[in-house]
């Protein structure tokens, strides 16, 4: 979807310095941006066979990798065969909306900052309730099912709406520092 002066928030560890991170401030996130989050994720190779994919994801069952890391290479290796044209979760600045963003305040630690920012770029919105983390219950083929679900989220539900997350390449405008702990007690 093309964002064009919309306004999202962004959360980000408070801890980690960034001049980025300035009310004013203006930077772009392109293609070559390698969020945090992602930073020490190797997809696995599309260009492998069948076989050769079915292995790899085995062996990261086998060695334990973390959940997390099993689900970001599968659905990375699942964009890239199914849909290259959206933005990969990897090179991608995540963003979540006012329906969420009370959602987003509660999931990360009290030196985490929110900031209000307009965006003009590219984004996909899905949901982290749609996050296939990875376990040794599923088979390969149940996996890049739940990794379907990830990059066919049903935006007509309250309940993804209501965790929504962007994934988003463009330019950012930082507009305003929020306070976390009012965000928190909106409810």
């Amino acid at each position: 979807m093309k964002l064009v002066n919309t306004t999202l928030y962004h959360f980000r560890d408070g801890r980690r310095k960034n001049n980025n991170w300035m009310v004013g401030s203006e930077f772009t996130v392109d293609s070559s941006y390698q969020n945090y989050v992602c930073k020490d994720i190797e997809p696995i190779d599309s260009g492998l066979s069948l076989v050769e994919k079915k292995i790899e994801y085995y062996k990261m069952l086998r060695d334990n990798e973390s959940p997390f890391n099993i689900g970001e290479k599968m659905l990375e290796l699942y964009r890239e065969e199914h849909y290259p044209e959206i933005i990969g979760r990897i090179n991608c600045m995540y963003f979540c909306d006012e329906k969420s963003l009370e959602y987003w305040s509660h999931k990360f630690a009290p030196y985490y900052e929110v900031y209000e920012v307009v965006l003009n770029g590219d984004a996909f919105k899905s949901a982290s309730i749609l996050f296939p983390f990875g376990g040794s219950n599923c088979t390969y083929e149940e996996f890049l099912k739940l990794c379907d679900d990830y990059w066919n989220p049903n935006l007509s539900s309250e309940q993804v709406n209501e965790c929504a997350e962007y994934l988003f390449q463009g330019k950012v405008f930082v507009r305003e520092k929020l306070d976390i702990e009012q965000i928190r007690s909106r409810s």
